[in-house]
């Protein structure tokens, strides 16, 4: 109830569809002092993929963007 009105007020909440998740990658400080970076790399893509699989079940749109220090 509100205090002036003396009414109940009631909101509902929709899960918001079709947004763009981005999974982003790339190097950092805690890649770098990593002892196996590779092994922190299988991490964050395993992260990502699970993230993806989450958005895209809930109809989001996902994009992946990995980069490195210097253009190949």
């Amino acid at each position: 109830m509100t205090a002036r009105q003396e009414k109940l007020i009631t909101k509902l909440y929709q899960v918001e569809r079709s947004q763009t998740v981005v999974a982003r990658g790339g190097p950092g400080p805690a890649s770098a002092s990593a002892r196996r970076p590779a092994h922190r790399l299988d991490h964050a893509v395993n992260a990502a993929l699970i993230s993806r699989k989450l958005a895209f079940y809930s109809g989001d749109r996902v994009a992946l963007l990995a980069y490195d220090r210097k253009v190949a």
